[in-house]
């Protein structure tokens, strides 16, 4: 988690990787994207790679 740009740990200091392990850091479950999100749009963009190099082999 993070505030003020800085990551947090579990009982609200910045985290000091120096310092602190880890498994100290303060997660938030379920942010951001959408795992099925980022396979589908890997999927595409592998999928495009493929194409240039089959075009370009023709």
């Amino acid at each position: 988690m993070k505030l003020n740009d800085k990551v947090q740990t579990i009982d609200g200091r910045d985290f000091d990787p120096g310092r602190d392990a880890e498994d100290r850091i303060k997660w938030v479950a379920n942010e951001g994207i959408r795992v099925s999100r980022i396979i589908n749009r890997s999927g595409k963009q592998i999928c495009r790679h493929c194409e240039v190099k089959f075009v370009d082999k023709l």
